[in-house]
C-alpha cells in the first residue's frame, strides 16, 4: 500500500456540504448494487472492493493512485485542501465512482465512502 490515507465513502454530510476529512483520513471503496431486489427477509449489502483511489487538490495535485485492500480500505496522507476523489474497480472492464467533493482539515476527521455502481436496478 502507498503511504497515503484516505476513506471513500460517496455521501455528504447530514448537513448537505463535502465532508471534512483530517490529513490523516481513510477511504472506502465498495460495489453496489448487487441483488435486483432487496428487502429485510432477503437482505443484499454492498461489498467492498479493491479499488484504485485517487484524490485530485484544487490545484491539479494528483495524489495517489493508492490501491484500497480486499475490505476496501486505503489510508493516504492529503494536506489540508479541498479534493475530488474517486475510486475505480481493478478489472478488464473497470466501473467507476462518482467524483466527490472532501475537504481536507488538519485535526478534523470524518469517513468518505466512494460507492461503484453496478448497474443493477
Amino acid at each position: 500500500m502507498l503511504a497515503l490515507g484516505w476513506t471513500a465513502y460517496a455521501n455528504k454530510s447530514a448537513s448537505g456540504r463535502p465532508p471534512r476529512v483530517s490529513s490523516e483520513s481513510r477511504a472506502r471503496s465498495l460495489l453496489a448494487p448487487l441483488c435486483p431486489v432487496e428487502s429485510q427477509v432477503s437482505p443484499c449489502p454492498d461489498q467492498p472492493i479493491e479499488a484504485i483511489v485517487t484524490a485530485m487538490s484544487a490545484d491539479g495535485h494528483l495524489y495517489g493512485p493508492a490501491r484500497s485492500d480486499a475490505l476496501g480500505h486505503v489510508e493516504p496522507s492529503t494536506p489540508p485542501g479541498t479534493y475530488t476523489m474517486a475510486a475505480r474497480e481493478m478489472s478488464d472492464d473497470p466501473r467507476s465512482s462518482k467524483q466527490i467533493t472532501v475537504v481536507v482539515e488538519a485535526g478534523m476527521f470524518a469517513e468518505v465512502v466512494l460507492m461503484i455502481e453496478t448497474g443493477i436496478r
